[in-house]
């Protein structure tokens, strides 16, 4: 009778097991992919000795890929855009356009990132472009202003993304320039402004998208004026070791 009863409890236990086992692993699949890419990044940033700030938040959409290799679909249009009219309203900043848009969250660390500029006297900027949608890339793409030139490994490059590939399609890329300064927006990393965000962007969540000694992977031209939103956490480890999107996305995986 004893064993008995020793067996229906050791039934009873592993039923109770088997069960919770099979809810962690439906639990986990429910669960959106922020904590494993959160591990990853605090895993990676341990591997490079970086240090990341204890409250920095982590949005998993912010590391989208858009380039030949992932293009995005002609009617992608991405989440939560907000205007960016009102930054122009009540800061320096001039906008290109005045229905020129943002995500949020790119949108807020912008208007961070102004305020401390403009503390430092470098908030005299003209926001180019920011959200782009696919007609507009395929405008641009086909319009007399593309250059294309060949690199020495004989991939072509150009400085406009093909329509699908490009970072303004994510509402999360921007092109900025000075606002009173003659030079053009290729000469962006020579301005105090555009030195001042190449060297402190990152902690804002925002990192030059197309470096130019990574012209081959990113398959754009150096573009110093189009920073891309990643969130603190990955710009923090792509500003420290001097990853472009590509590379850095490889070294998660």
């Amino acid at each position: 009778m004893k064993s008995t009863r020793t067996t229906i409890a050791y039934l009873l236990v592993l039923a109770l097991l088997t069960g919770l086992t099979v809810w962690l692993f439906a639990t986990a699949a429910k669960r959106p992919t922020t904590d494993v890419v959160k591990m990853q990044v605090t895993a990676g940033a341990k591997r490079l000795s970086c240090t990341l700030p204890a409250d920095a938040g982590l949005a998993v959409d912010s590391l989208l890929l858009a380039n030949e290799d992932y293009p995005l679909a002609a009617d992608y249009i991405p989440p939560d855009l907000v205007p960016l009219l009102p930054l122009s309203e009540t800061r320096k900043p001039v906008l290109n356009k005045d229905d020129m848009m943002l995500r949020k969250v790119a949108y807020d660390a912008l208007v961070s990132m102004v305020d401390t500029l403009d503390t430092q006297g470098l908030a005299d900027l003209l926001i180019i472009s920011a959200y782009r949608d696919y007609e507009l890339q395929t405008q641009l793409y086909n319009s007399d202003r593309r250059t294309v030139e060949v690199t020495e490994s004989g991939r072509e490059i150009t400085d406009i993304a093909k329509p699908g590939c490009s970072d303004h399609q994510l509402g999360l890329g921007l092109d900025i320039q000075t606002l009173h300064d003659a030079r053009p927006k290729e000469s962006f990393d020579s301005t105090r402004p555009g030195e001042w965000i190449l060297k402190h962007g990152h902690k804002y969540g925002f990192v030059l998208r197309y470096p130019e000694k990574d012209i081959d992977t990113t398959g754009v031209l150096y573009e110093p004026w189009h920073f891309r939103y990643v969130g603190v956490p990955h710009a923090a480890v792509m500003n420290q070791k001097e990853l472009c999107l590509e590379d850095y996305l490889a070294f998660l995986r």
